[in-house]
């Protein structure tokens, strides 16, 4: 998981802590802990939006796997055969030429 992921909200962990007006050192820690975590996820020529879309993609495919411990530990059966692949995630604008 990672502090740039944004919740169903549109709300990150910074922008939490800052509505709950925690001190400034906290806010100020999760700020330069988004910005580390930014630049060493950035590829020079990668787009901010493609980074965002992996992240994405990456916290949905631990989801699944936790999910698919937690169904194991409690005897449960998984019927999806593909339930580790990820969902691929499509652009809501058209390409254009």
């Amino acid at each position: 998981m990672t502090l740039n992921i944004e919740d169903n909200d549109d709300i990150t962990a910074a922008e939490y802590c800052i509505k709950s007006g925690a001190p400034y050192d906290a806010v100020r820690s999760i700020q330069k802990a988004s910005e580390s975590d930014w630049k060493k996820r950035s590829i020079t020529g990668v787009s901010h939006s493609d980074i965002q879309t992996k992240l994405i993609e990456e916290q949905q495919q631990k989801q699944k796997e936790q999910e698919l411990d937690r169904l194991s530990n409690t005897g449960q059966t998984v019927l999806p055969a593909d339930i580790r692949r990820p969902k691929k995630t499509r652009s809501k604008f058209a390409k254009t030429a």
